[in-house]
C-alpha cells in the first residue's frame, strides 16, 4: 500500500545532527505519559504533524508537503540561512535543556489535573525560579554566541525580548501541554526570530520578509 507524498521518510527520533532534509528545522518535543509524567525529549520537526490516511491508520506528515515542496520551500526561504537557525536552533536547545526540562516538570498538571492541591502549591512557587534560571540561561547562551545568530540574520537584542515576552505569557498560562511560545508575540518580529522561536510559523514561503 503507497504512502501519502507528503509522508516523511526519515527515521525519526531524528539525531541531534540530522541534516538529510534541506527544511528540517529542529524543535524538542516534551511528550507525557497517561498519567501526565513527562519522559525524556526527543527531537522533531516543526513542519512535522500526524496525518490520517484515507484507508485508515496514521503517518508522519510533512506540512510541507512531498519532497519536491520541501525542496523549493528551502530554496525560496534561502537555504544558507534556514542551515545556520538550524544550528542555532540545535545548539541552543542543548545548552538550555536541562532549565526547560525544570520548567516543564513544573508546569506540568498545572492544571490540577494529575496532582493534589499541596503538590500544585509547591509547583507555583518554583515556578518563577524556574523561569527565571531559563531565562539567565538563555541570554547567558546568546551574549556569549553572537557570531551562531549573526550567521543566521537574528537581532539578538530583538531575540532576547521576544524570549522574554514570550515566556512571561507561557508560564502565567492555566494549562501548559508543550513547550512552545504564543505565535501571535512570536509573529510580530522579524522573520529570523520568529523562524528561530516558532518554525511552524514560517511554513508559507508568502510569510517571508526581508527586513
Amino acid at each position: 500500500m503507497a504512502w501519502p507524498e507528503d509522508r516523511c521518510p526519515f527515521p525519526r527520533p531524528f539525531p541531534p545532527g540530522f541534516s538529510g532534509c534541506a527544511a528540517y528545522l529542529p524543535r524538542l518535543h516534551f511528550a507525557s505519559d497517561t498519567r501526565g509524567q513527562r519522559l525524556k525529549p526527543h527531537w522533531t520537526c516543526a513542519h512535522l504533524e500526524t496525518g490520517q490516511r484515507e484507508q485508515g491508520g496514521f503517518y508522519g506528515q510533512c506540512m510541507l508537503g512531498a519532497m519536491a515542496d520541501r525542496e523549493r520551500w528551502a530554496q525560496a526561504m534561502e537555504s544558507s540561512q534556514i542551515a545556520a537557525i538550524r544550528e542555532a536552533r540545535i545548539r541552543l536547545s542543548e545548552a538550555i535543556r536541562p532549565q526547560v526540562e525544570r520548567l516543564m516538570q513544573v508546569v506540568a498538571g498545572k492544571d490540577g489535573t494529575f496532582y493534589r492541591q499541596a503538590i500544585l502549591a509547591t509547583q507555583r512557587r518554583e515556578l518563577d525560579p524556574a523561569a527565571a534560571d531559563l531565562s539567565r540561561a538563555f541570554q547567558a547562551f546568546v551574549g556569549g554566541h553572537e557570531d551562531l545568530f549573526k550567521a543566521a540574520a537574528i537581532d539578538t537584542p530583538l531575540l532576547l525580548q521576544c524570549f522574554a515576552e514570550g515566556l512571561r505569557e507561557f508560564v502565567d498560562r492555566p494549562l501548559v501541554k508543550e513547550w512552545r511560545f504564543d505565535a501571535r508575540i512570536v509573529a510580530r518580529y522579524p522573520w529570523p526570530i520568529t523562524a528561530f522561536l516558532r518554525p511552524d510559523l514560517v511554513r508559507e514561503v508568502g510569510l517571508r520578509r526581508h527586513e
